[in-house]
């Protein structure tokens, strides 16, 4: 029995086999003994036995299917046992889906661009065994992935950005770019280009990001602004009111950032004004005058 389940019809093996089956049954009938089975029982549970290592050995639903068809084509088979063998079909079929979703799943937590992801849903999604149950769950996953993608898209975009030394102009361009998620060349402040792209961080980390930049363009515009201050009071105090409008004839000429200029020039006059308080309340006058003429 174990050699006709094992072997195909047509090998030596199970010629064999089928050979010595039919003198056991040969030997019974002369000595008036029944067997505990037929030669069809025989039969049967040879052709299952077959269909069971085919099954085990199937790796698509296709097959699977194949296999199960042609047995069922089989009218010989005792309805019993092809029920038995449709059940060994079903499982098979939900071992190999499983397998696949596990495959794309695993796909999923290694893919670093949303086109790939996409990708691998797709083809899972175009798998006519497929059914909605399944789809449901991977589109599912595959919205986490993409999620998981583009903020991870986000953080490396911000970390360059904060790792370079970008002008304050540059960093309005680039939260500009982060807003509409586009990619945009920026010039860092030791004459260096770097490209930033935020095509792929999702509309969700735009706004976010966005506003991070703008924090740092802030930052970055307040220390300038804090420096070219510096250096008018200090045009002020070693050459007066006219080395001091030169100065700012010469920023507003060479500084393209408006916003760091009108920054600039408020701080200017707010740290002059609280100079020239502090002179009036030291007694003075003329200095406090001269301070804010």
């Amino acid at each position: 029995m174990q050699a006709l389940k094992t072997f195909d019809p047509g090998t030596p093996e199970h010629e064999r086999a089928l050979a010595n089956n039919a003198a056991i049954f040969a030997n019974a009938r002369e000595e008036g003994r029944t067997l505990k089975k037929t030669e069809i029982d025989v039969e049967q549970e040879a052709v299952l036995g077959r269909t069971q290592s085919r099954f085990n050995a199937a790796t698509t639903v296709e097959e699977v299917n194949s296999i199960y068809a042609e047995l069922a084509s089989n009218k010989t088979i005792d309805p019993v046992k092809l029920s038995t063998a449709q059940k060994i079909k079903n499982q098979k079929n939900k071992e190999i889906l499983d397998n696949i979703e596990s495959t794309v799943n695993l796909g999923f937590s290694e893919a670093e661009t949303v086109e790939e992801a996409e990708a691998l849903a797709k083809e899972f999604n175009d798998n006519p065994f497929v059914n909605d149950k399944r789809r449901a769950r991977v589109n599912t996953n595959l919205a986490n992935t993409i999620n998981r993608i583009e903020s991870n898209n986000a953080e490396t975009a911000l970390e360059l950005i904060t790792e370079n030394d970008f002008t304050s102009g540059s960093l309005t361009l680039a939260a500009q770019a982060a807003r509409s998620g586009e990619s945009v060349v920026v010039e860092t402040v030791a004459g260096d280009y770097v490209t930033l792209d935020f095509s792929e961080v999702g509309v969700n980390n735009q706004i976010t990001l966005k506003n991070n930049i703008d924090v740092l363009s802030n930052e970055k515009r307040g220390e300038k602004s804090d420096a070219y201050t510096n250096s008018l009071m200090t045009a002020y105090s070693t050459g007066g009111l006219d080395k001091m409008n030169t100065t700012v004839e010469a920023l507003i000429t060479s500084e393209p950032d408006e916003k760091l200029v009108e920054q600039t020039l408020y701080n200017t006059a707010y740290r002059a004004s609280n100079d020239a308080e502090l002179a009036l309340k030291q007694g003075k006058i003329e200095y406090a005058e001269e301070v804010l003429r």
